[in-house]
């Protein structure tokens, strides 16, 4: 039996069911095929409805001996569901004590109380710290004569940033890649066509101010930049950097890199932007932020559109549905644009086995079964997120489903110039300062070279902290 746990209410129930899926507008679900599956050693029998369209076959049953196994996911819904249903057909013998909610906090405590667990998920701007401080088991070395395990598949720029000293430490079951959303109304009332697709930063600023208006009845913007220190200034810094030749930290991941020349351009060319070409709005309009909804931030400015939002967005792929479901107007999403590269921030859900799993032989087959091609492949289609996984990607079901579904070839190809956070120990705090430095130069505090000179200040100290300087 698949025990789930919520941590936040501290109940336990059971489930035993593959959640069938009611189909909404423009999205692909999974198809049905009826199973026969036993769960646990009572012998519980329950018709299942797990499978990818098409395709009806079980997985190859697992051989590892009888145990139990704690997984601590983070809060991603009915994929993981899914997920567990499926590992259970796989592996019965194994019952899977789960618990939502994982952080590095939570991991850390367990840790230091001696009751890790065995499975836990992390998102990206974390993986510098579960490496540094040696909370993860070597991937490389678990799993190197393991069935079905590809390491070499994944998108170069995950690989690394889930890599230490050579060695996975942690592996990738989804990604977000950060294209820009145009509305189509609002350009063409500029008198404006769709951006090549080696468009530029120039060509964008120009875009935006383009299809600013103001008018004695309202106003919208042409593009949504960051508007403080928040993650969405490093994410969006993190893009532009790149592009314009830069990065967050040198090639030695040693110390901070984005003072040089490159990111002090970068910011420049966005304060410039919002400051001077005032063709983003500082600070955004309340009612972006208001709670409630699907949508908030600049996400809901977009489907706002003409009244008091925005034309452009960069839109990440976990936001492409919402934004379809609420949208009126025809819009479109296009590659990122390039200066010097075209670049643009990805993010990453992903799986670790714990230091001291005390179920290690669980864990690997736990592992190894969540990065399966397919089982990639049925994780992204449930999310509708781009697959961490070359082969992933190749699958006939992911293939159908973007083809049915235009706009993910265009998150895919914007996977090409995906770069990440850096993978080393103090990021979090450097990451902050990098954040403060964005919103103090756009909003006049600082000017762009003197707000990143004192960020790689703080950062590098933090940098140093966590390498024991």
């Amino acid at each position: 039996m698949v025990k789930r746990r919520d941590a936040e209410k501290g109940n336990t129930t059971a489930t035993a069911s593959c959640l069938g899926h009611r189909p909404a507008r423009r999205v692909i679900w999974l198809g049905v095929t009826k199973r026969r599956v036993v769960f646990g050693a009572a012998g519980a029998t329950l018709v299942m409805s797990c499978g990818i369209p098409g395709r009806s076959e079980a997985p190859r049953a697992s051989n590892v001996p009888a145990s139990r196994l704690d997984v601590w996911p983070l809060n991603e819904g009915k994929a993981v569901d899914i997920l567990l249903e499926r590992f259970k057909q796989n592996a019965p013998q194994i019952t899977v004590n789960r618990e939502d909610g994982a952080n590095l906090t939570k991991v850390q405590t367990a840790l230091a109380a001696g009751t890790p667990p065995d499975i836990a998920g992390a998102i990206i701007a974390n993986l510098g710290d579960i490496a540094s401080k040696g909370m993860a088991e070597s991937l490389t070395q678990l799993l190197k004569s393991q069935r079905g395990w590809q390491p070499d598949g994944f998108l170069p720029g995950l690989k690394a940033v889930h890599s230490q000293r050579g060695e996975l430490f942690a592996a990738p079951y989804i990604t977000n890649t950060t294209p820009i959303a145009i509305n189509l109304e609002l350009m063409e009332r500029a008198n404006l066509k769709l951006p090549a697709s080696n468009w530029t930063y120039d060509n964008l600023a120009d875009y935006a101010t383009r299809m600013t208006s103001r008018t004695a009845t309202g106003q919208y913007w042409g593009y949504a930049a960051p508007h403080t220190n928040d993650f969405t200034a490093s994410n969006d810094f993190n893009g532009i950097l790149n592009s314009f030749g830069g990065s967050y930290v040198d090639a030695a991941n040693q110390k901070s890199n984005f003072a040089r020349p490159e990111g002090q351009a970068a910011l420049e060319w966005l304060v410039t932007l919002v400051r001077n070409k005032q063709a983003s709005p500082l600070p955004w309009p309340d009612d972006w932020l208001a709670p409630g909804g699907q949508l908030a931030g600049r996400g809901r400015g977009f489907v706002n559109g003409p009244n008091g939002g925005v034309a452009m967005i960069p839109l990440e792929t976990g936001g492409l549905k919402p934004v379809e479901q609420a949208a009126s107007f025809r819009w479109q999403v296009v590659v990122p644009p390039r200066k010097a590269k075209m670049a643009n921030h990805a993010s990453a859900g992903s799986w670790f086995i714990v230091k001291g799993a005390p179920h290690r032989a669980a864990a690997v087959e736990f592992i190894r079964f969540a990065m399966l091609p397919e089982e990639l492949a049925r994780w992204a289609l449930e999310q509708e997120r781009i697959p961490p996984h070359e082969a992933a990607a190749a699958h006939p079901d992911w293939q159908a489903f973007e083809k049915r579904k235009p706009a993910m070839a265009v998150f895919r190809e914007a996977a090409k110039g995906a770069v990440t956070y850096p993978a080393i120990g103090g990021w979090g705090d450097a990451r902050a300062a990098v954040a403060a430095a964005i919103g103090d130069a756009l909003q006049g505090k600082a000017t762009p070279r003197a707000a990143l000179d004192e960020a790689a200040r703080i950062a590098d100290a933090a940098l140093a902290k966590a390498r024991g300087g």
